[in-house]
């Protein structure tokens, strides 16, 4: 964080202050930081569904409805975070990329089989694939592997 404020000697202080930081002043900071520069910024927040604490979420919260036009977030979760979401749906700031998303489809499973890797699979044997993998590419990936070395002289 200390590079995107302003005053990093301001943050600092409000992590030293007491064992629990001044979250009001860390985004306060890290807004105007953020402000202040002139790039388009992303900020990556990766395993969000591990916060548990009220605090760091009332945090986000703010950071996300407080940002300047400039940033833009991508945050990992395996579930929805709690971060008035359909505020944002609305105004057209989420872009939303679920399981379903990241599922491959039959037809996309065989193109990765066949064309991308080289082997000869049935579609019988990708709809059983697909199935039993739920689509998913770490899934296919594994059964792949199996499949070169079934193949393999």
């Amino acid at each position: 964080l200390r590079h995107l404020v302003q005053n990093p000697a301001e943050l600092d202080l409000a992590f030293q202050s007491s064992p629990i930081p001044q979250l009001d002043v860390v985004l306060a900071a890290l807004v105007a930081g953020l402000a202040a520069r002139h790039a388009d910024i992303t900020l990556f927040f990766d395993d969000y569904h591990a916060v548990e604490a009220p605090a760091v979420k009332r945090f986000m919260e703010r950071l996300t409805r407080q940002a300047p036009a400039n940033v833009a977030f991508v945050i990992g979760s395996r579930n929805l975070p709690d971060l008035q979401l359909g505020k944002l749906r609305v105004l057209g700031d989420v872009f939303e990329i679920g399981p379903d998303d990241l599922r491959f489809a039959s037809s996309e499973a065989e193109a990765f089989f066949n064309d991308k890797l080289g082997l000869s699979i049935g579609s019988g044997t990708v709809e059983t694939l697909c199935s039993r993998t739920e689509g998913w590419a770490a899934g296919l990936q594994l059964a792949s592997l199996s499949l070169s070395a079934a193949h393999a002289p």
